[in-house]
């Protein structure tokens, strides 16, 4: 979360701020479009290259395995997980994403 991942104390403010805006109703519906959108017969169309981030302590969804599942269907995807990290490893200091992209 977002303390497990180093996020600094400004960025956590800018974050719940931000989560305040949302209203209830419109998140609960966006919820349930993840839930009903399924794209898994047609991962494997994705020809473009692509990077699954995911913690490994991620206590919100298992992002390593749900990772690791979309990109086998993937014929140029990779994974990369972050040891020690949880759902907001990108928010924090932990990952530099530019050095995930270059590698």
């Amino acid at each position: 979360g977002l303390f497990a991942d180093n996020v600094a104390r400004d960025d956590r403010k800018r974050f719940w701020r931000a989560v305040r805006t949302v209203n209830a109703d419109a998140y609960a519906r966006r919820l349930q479009l993840i839930r009903e959108l399924d794209v898994e017969s047609r991962l494997s169309e994705i020809q473009t290259p692509t990077l699954f981030i995911a913690g490994e302590k991620d206590l919100l969804i298992a992002s390593a395995l749900e990772a690791r599942t979309m990109a086998a269907r993937m014929p140029n995807a990779r994974v990369t997980v972050v040891k020690g990290a949880g759902h907001a490893c990108l928010m924090g200091s932990r990952v530099r994403l530019d050095e995930l992209l270059a590698s």
